[in-house]
């Protein structure tokens, strides 16, 4: 039968996810993820990094400082850290992390000098933080409340 569908131009996985034998295969596999008991392990091949993986096994749904925050937090951590380390280190995506470091340099809160091939940041811990609840505070009351040193 597999052999049949691949001369009807279509592969043979694909004939076979859609045909009535495979809704028994995909219903069962659907109840047991459902369930828990039987995780599939293309739930963490996008990514693989243990940082990801241990905030999917925790299910926590949020926290209490916003990805921004952890960027300036790796930031003032290593000034010289890569935006691949930051991506991994927050749980986001590279592309978030420049979306964000974008966002971060336009408001004047982080400035990026180039080193030859290398980036270093530098934050502004004058810049006072942007919510009206929040705005009596600075960047560096932030991170050393954080970071538990004086800035």
């Amino acid at each position: 039968q597999l052999k049949n569908s691949a001369r009807r131009g279509k592969p043979a996985a694909w004939r076979f996810l859609f045909s009535e034998q495979a809704l028994p295969t995909l219903s069962r596999w659907a109840r047991e993820t459902k369930a828990g008991t039987n995780l599939h392990e293309s739930q963490y091949m996008y990514n693989s990094s243990p940082i990801r993986r241990l905030n999917m096994d925790s299910q926590r749904t949020w926290t209490f400082l916003s990805n921004h925050a952890h960027i300036l937090v790796c930031l003032a951590q290593d000034p010289d850290c890569r935006l691949r380390d930051i991506a991994e280190a927050v749980g986001i995506t590279e592309r978030g992390v420049m979306k964000i470091m974008g966002e971060l340099e336009e408001s004047g809160v982080v400035t990026r000098v180039r080193e030859g091939r290398r980036n270093h940041y530098e934050i502004s811990s004058e810049e006072s933080l942007r919510h009206p609840l929040e705005q009596h505070c600075t960047v560096g009351s932030l991170l050393s409340m954080v970071l538990g040193e004086k800035k």
